[in-house]
């Protein structure tokens, strides 16, 4: 890469770039922003010219930062990514908890390599779409927290797909399961495996059926707890959460089947009962469900619009590979 240095400008230096790349068919006025003044801005140098620049706004422990924007002439050779990485270190030198931005959705792949986290929080502005992403910043990683891993329902009775509602999505779920419980023996944090009982002598869930048994990739160790339950919470007619306070745990991943089921309902009670709470996207599956109206919703609707509805809420959606890079 080319030589640069970032430094600190003032606030009307970066006025020019950021009308110049970001929004050329508007007034000037319109790429200025109300707390200018009170921002940190800083700027990327190649030699003497200015070529790009930042903008960093605290809010109390938090802060978000703007119009991030290099000129077209210097675009892939560097320039944003250092001044990106300029932003990270200022917020951690300053104590900040999560950093934030207001990404083009064109561009969201750029700050995805700073593991930067999609929030879902999406609008327009301008003809131009939007999504709010995230960084979490000066926090203990879940290792250190001693966080445990909720294996829910993880069970052979799954595999009957019809009797389920078939069209089961995240068909590798059991397979990331498997990779994170390998995870957690690799890391001695604790793992609480959750079995459901189902009362229906039907159900591939009942203790006569051999769907009774955990999937063969997350078998238990002799010495990992087993938690029977018959309802849809792993926290109802259990010890579990006695369990978690005994042994000082406040933070939880949970993965298993289904999104939409046992997933939702422990992860909406451990949130209300203030564990802090992960759900892992593709680690968690559901089936095709048919509404009060008779219409048939997909399985990837449902899991989708479940995550959804827990995100931020309850608690915080991550893939795999996001949850990997907190331990």
């Amino acid at each position: 890469m080319e030589a640069v240095k970032i430094k600190e400008i003032a606030y009307s230096s970066t006025w020019p770039i950021r009308h110049k790349v970001m929004w050329p068919d508007k007034a000037l006025d319109y790429i200025k922003l109300p707390k200018d003044l009170e921002g940190k801005h800083f700027g990327a140098f190649r030699k003497n010219q200015l070529v790009g620049v930042v903008s960093v706004f605290m809010e109390q422990d938090s802060a978000q930062f703007r119009k991030l924007a290099v000129l077209a002439k210097f675009q892939g050779k560097g320039y944003g990514k250092r001044l990106l990485q300029c932003v990270i270190d200022h917020c951690k030198a300053m104590d900040v908890q999560r950093l934030w931005c207001n990404a083009r959705k064109d561009k969201i792949g750029f700050y995805l390599a700073f593991d930067m986290v999609q929030t879902g929080q999406e609008f327009s502005k301008g003809g131009t779409d939007f999504e709010v992403l995230e960084l979490k910043l000066n926090t203990m990683s879940l290792k250190s927290k001693n966080t445990a891993l909720l294996m829910v329902d993880v069970q052979k009775g799954f595999e009957n797909e019809i009797y389920w509602g078939g069209n089961r999505n995240n068909k590798n779920a059991e397979e990331n399961c498997g990779f994170l419980l390998k995870l957690w023996r690799d890391y001695n944090l604790p793992i609480f495996h959750i079995k459901h009982a189902s009362k229906n002598p039907n159900s591939p869930l009942h203790p006569t059926k051999p769907g009774f048994a955990f999937h063969s990739s997350i078998e238990p160790l002799d010495k990992e707890p087993i938690i029977v339950k018959d309802v849809n919470s792993a926290f109802i007619g259990t010890d579990l959460e006695k369990t978690l306070g005994n042994n000082n745990i406040g933070s939880l991943v949970v993965v298993g089947l289904t999104t939409n089921h046992c997933i939702s309902t422990t992860v909406r009670m451990a949130g209300n009962l203030g564990f802090e709470t992960f759900v892992i996207s593709d680690a968690t599956a559901t089936f095709d469900r048919v509404g009060v109206d008779g219409q048939k919703y997909s399985a990837e609707v449902i899991h989708q619009t479940t995550l959804a509805s827990l995100h931020q809420e309850f608690a915080t959606v991550l893939n795999t590979q996001q949850l990997t890079s907190l331990l």
